[in-house]
């Protein structure tokens, strides 16, 4: 990959990297982020730079799910650097004065010292941390080029550069290099395949079985609706792991009368991987509370992004009024104003729907919001709503 020949350049520079992975890891099909930086790594050290071997290095490797804290982080550099005892010592003192030893020790030296290589996997959890002390100052020793440093950030979020301090970017070199998937949908499938076909084993003795398991899974990798729904995942994460998941629901159900996987498992499954947590959420909703929404979405096609109560009620009443004119509203309530804001605020709860702005003197049936959903996911709500009256359904799914 290029970025495995471009890494070393820039380490053996001394620079400060931030490596993105745009997409998860996919299986073995893609190198993953470590993987990829040990690879960089062992080619560092046989390199030749006029002739001569690079001299050694010291890696230390952190994980921002390990170290989720400045204060842990500290400790495992020191582990790595053989200075916990001395950081042992020190245990009564503060952070402060812990950062400040440490620092200390990764000043001390000239250019020819023996270089240091950070890795911080999950850069992105450190850059949660509070205030970002540990990358500031990792940053700002790599960049003084007292000591041979390069700090080395592995990450999947492409809005980590957002998430760094004014402070920190300002030390930051903004050296990044993007790592894209390089499988295509013929090689996910093809894993995919292989994952389902039974092999050649000494412990099968059921060849014939075999062979029909196996020629009814080549079957359904030829079946339109099994390819579509493997290009849907491709497509979203080229992840193997997700088709694993929707693996688990079809070969559950394998059994003596049922030896065979199908394509309407699979299909079956993917829905239920593919459930919206919030569309599910709505499913337990009032009827009140869902013409609340239906409103709200028919403010949204009107280009009217934010609203308040006042408005999402004279849409639900307007529409209640026509429709008992038009003499469909049999068994429907309009509900007065008191009980609806009592409804709106319950779907506040849900976090369904939140303020724009924090205003507390503004009264509650005045304060402008935003509901959390896409209109699609709200017309696939109401389709799905049990004992949903047909003319309500209709109004949501125009």
């Amino acid at each position: 990959m290029p970025a495995i020949a471009q890494l070393p350049d820039d380490i053996a520079s001394d620079v400060r990297l931030v490596k993105k992975h745009l997409l998860q890891r996919v299986g073995e099909a893609i190198l993953p982020n470590d993987l990829i930086v040990q690879k960089a790594l062992d080619g560092l050290s046989k390199r030749d730079t006029a002739g001569e071997k690079h001299k050694e290095f010291i890696v230390i490797q952190l994980n921002g799910l390990a170290q989720t804290d400045d204060r842990q982080a500290l400790k495992e550099i020191s582990r790595q650097l053989k200075l916990d005892q001395e950081m042992q010592q020190r245990q009564s003192t503060s952070f402060a004065e812990a950062l400040h030893f440490l620092l200390n020790a990764l000043k001390v030296g000239s250019k020819e010292s023996l270089p240091i290589i950070m890795i911080l996997d999950e850069f992105d959890l450190f850059a949660e941390h509070s205030k970002q002390a540990l990358l500031y100052n990792l940053f700002d020793i790599a960049q003084s080029n007292q000591n041979p440093i390069a700090v080395v950030g592995m990450t999947c979020r492409l809005d980590t550069m957002d998430m760094l301090e004014k402070r920190v970017k300002s030390r930051f070199s903004h050296r990044v290099v993007y790592v894209y998937p390089t499988m295509s949908f013929l090689d996910f499938s093809t894993l995919a395949k292989q994952s389902l076909l039974l092999p050649e084993l000494p412990a099968i003795t059921h060849d014939t079985y075999r062979s029909k398991f196996n020629e009814h899974v080549n079957q359904m990798f030829d079946h339109e609706t099994f390819i579509t729904m493997l290009r849907r995942i491709f497509d979203l994460t080229k992840d193997i792991r997700q088709f694993y998941r929707i693996c688990y629901l079809p070969i559950s159900k394998l059994s003596n009368a049922r030896p065979f996987l199908t394509v309407d498992d699979f299909y079956v499954s993917s829905l239920q991987q593919r459930s919206d947590p919030k569309t599910e959420l709505l499913k337990g909703v009032s009827l009140l509370e869902l013409c609340l929404i239906i409103a709200m979405k028919k403010l949204i096609e009107q280009d009217i992004i934010t609203f308040n109560f006042e408005m999402i009620y004279d849409e639900y009443k307007t529409f209640l009024e026509q429709a008992l004119i038009r003499g469909q509203g049999v068994g429907m309530k309009l509900y007065k104003k008191a009980v609806a804001l009592k409804a709106f605020e319950h779907l506040q709860s849900f976090e369904l729907i939140r303020p724009v702005e924090n205003v507390v003197r503004c009264p509650k049936e005045y304060r402008m919001m935003k509901i959390m959903l896409d209109p699609s996911q709200i017309t696939d709500a109401v389709l799905k709503y049990r004992d949903c009256p047909t003319m309500v359904r209709n109004w949501g799914s125009q």
